[in-house]
């Protein structure tokens, strides 16, 4: 398959996800029960139309590839083997339904299923009109435009970093992170994971911070490959490089980091707070 042959497939389905979710955005509508999945989270209305929208979109180009998707699982197009596509059609679903301008949709193309095979990405900031885009080896962009992580914060206690803080109960996460909230200068949680670790691509943030083992590969599959294009880096807690199989289960856990150096740094303060526990 030729290189770069999805992101324009993407641009429209993220066209058409944003045309059909911005009437529901902010309205009692937007977060109607449509159903319970298997592991208790829910599809709402504006999951289910952006969902439908962007699959009808990835049908309609006639390729054949395997979707993962966060709302409905795993579905096989056409009569080929083809690639994985992995979708979340809306991420920052709850920010939507109250009007928070701070949501998503992340498609990733992988050449297998893996993560680390991902090769196309788009992100797009529905609320804003930006797109984030990546394709391997060539890297990535904002709004056409070539983008790059921060290259001079070099040490926690001069960053600005996102900490995904979604939890119920906060008592024992919070205790784990401890060491890296009390060394960073600013902390950010916006809501929509892809967008943040997108704006620590285009150097916004510093580093973002998801160490609760909740997050599914279909919310980072398409900001993965767009920060390591951009020059950052992806590891989990150990300093391994995130890389998991693409199914709708496989959740992750992982700091998205602007550069090495502050990878070290950022690591090395997430370990003395876990002594200090």
């Amino acid at each position: 398959m030729a290189s770069g042959i999805w992101l324009p497939v993407f641009k429209e389905a993220a066209e058409a996800v944003r045309e059909a979710v911005t009437p529901l955005v902010g309205t009692e509508r937007a977060g109607q029960l449509v159903k319970t999945k298997t592991e208790g989270d829910v599809t709402t209305k504006v999951d289910a139309v952006a969902e439908e929208v962007a699959a009808k979109v990835l049908e309609e180009s006639g390729m054949s590839f395997t979707l993962i998707s966060e709302e409905s699982g795993i579905r096989k197009f056409g009569k080929e083997k083809g690639g994985t596509i992995v979708l979340d059609p809306l991420d920052g679903s709850t920010n939507a339904i109250r009007g928070i301008p701070a949501y998503s949709v992340s498609i990733a193309f992988s050449k297998g299923n893996r993560l680390g095979e991902v090769c196309e990405a788009l992100v797009a900031d529905l609320a804003n009109g930006v797109l984030f885009e990546s394709e391997l080896h060539e890297g990535a962009k904002r709004n056409g435009s070539p983008i790059s992580s921060s290259k001079t914060i070099r040490k926690l206690s001069e960053s600005m970093i996102g900490v995904d803080m979604n939890l119920v109960d906060l008592r024992i996460y919070s205790k784990k992170i401890m060491g890296i909230l009390n060394m960073a200068r600013r902390k950010r949680y916006l809501g929509s994971n892809a967008l943040e670790v997108c704006l620590v691509a285009c150097g916004k943030y510093d580093a973002f911070i998801d160490l609760r083992g909740m997050s599914r590969v279909t919310d980072v599959a398409a900001a993965y490959l767009i920060l390591k294009e951009a020059g950052g880096v992806m590891v989990n807690e150990r300093g391994v490089e995130v890389d998991v199989e693409l199914l709708p289960t496989s959740r992750v856990s992982f700091l998205a980091v602007a550069n090495t150096e502050l990878c070290k740094n950022v690591l090395a303060n997430l370990q003395r707070g876990l002594r200090n526990t």
